[in-house]
């Protein structure tokens, strides 16, 4: 369960928890409450490398079917064969672009939308293929690619204590210290992103090259650096997490139900989760 948008540490802090046996069901519902919302918003709000294949659209400007952070390359099926034989250079044959009107990154978001081709730069194509799947995109797709470079556990900054840290390896020696690093993390190292499953005492389970990454070795005393998400995108889970608890624990309906009401942690009513959702999507770019 990569990408949960909000920390286990953060989800016990907020109900009050001071002991491990939630974990597997707060794990849960926060996997659950982060894929709803990029069902709801339509986006992904982590960053993935992958090779993605867009349908052409005939004319200079091409739509993409999600956000792009950063292009590696860009190619087209023009023959139709399959062969993805015309490589695109960016500055000259196109632009990616934020909107149909903007070249520049926007305050609320660095996400480009669309390419458009750009003849007058030298580009000798003047509109996309029509097709399907006629353009192959490879970059790194997503809302999000913020990263906590330094994690501090027992007063020191966390690096690999594997000497060294090989690519096959399925653990990681962390710090004893339970909210260092957490199940759940998305970790960073070097170019590799690695998932923790599971922690005891100080051996890491982990996932190795998600996210589309390569799993690499690593020397002792490499910084272990932390994917993070959006500040809306965490509020926003922890509210649905919070609320879904209490209704586990009580087997009923949250104090002041229905539209308003309270958790009695400090949770927003419904009506404020929705505020939240709308804030993702339009105080923030998303639409």
């Amino acid at each position: 369960m990569p990408n949960l948008y909000i920390r286990l540490p953060v989800l016990r802090a907020r109900l009050n928890i001071e002991t491990r046996i939630e974990d597997a069901l707060l794990l849960e519902q926060a996997e659950i409450a982060s894929r709803e919302l990029d069902q709801r918003t339509g986006r992904q709000f982590f960053a993935s490398i992958a090779t993605r294949y867009i349908d052409g659209s005939g004319s200079r400007d091409l739509a993409l079917d999600g956000d792009l952070l950063s292009l590696s390359a860009v190619a087209t099926d023009s023959a139709g064969d399959g062969t993805f034989a015309t490589s695109l250079v960016e500055g000259t044959d196109y632009l990616p672009m934020y909107s149909a009107e903007q070249y520049s990154a926007p305050v609320s978001t660095a996400c480009y939308r669309l390419l458009r081709l750009t003849t007058y730069l030298g580009g000798d194509l003047a509109v996309w293929p029509v097709g399907p799947r006629m353009v192959r995109i490879t970059g790194t797709w997503g809302y999000s690619a913020t990263e906590e470079t330094v994690i501090t556990g027992l007063g020191a900054a966390v690096t690999v204590a594997d000497n060294p840290l090989s690519a096959g390896a399925s653990s990681l020696t962390v710090p004893d210290d339970r909210d260092a690093l957490a199940v759940g993390d998305s970790l960073l190292i070097g170019t590799e992103e690695i998932f923790v499953s599971a922690i005891r005492g100080t051996t890491a389970t982990v996932t190795r090259g998600v996210n589309g990454t390569t799993a690499a070795a690593h020397i002792l005393g490499t910084a272990i650096r932390r994917r993070t998400y959006p500040w809306v995108a965490q509020q926003y889970v922890l509210e649905r997490v919070s609320r879904r608890f209490r209704r586990e624990q009580t087997g009923f309906a949250m104090l002041g139900g229905g539209d308003g009401g309270s958790s009695g942690y400090g949770v927003t009513s419904w009506r404020e989760l929705e505020d939240l959702q709308r804030q993702l999507m339009v105080g923030h770019g998303i639409g």
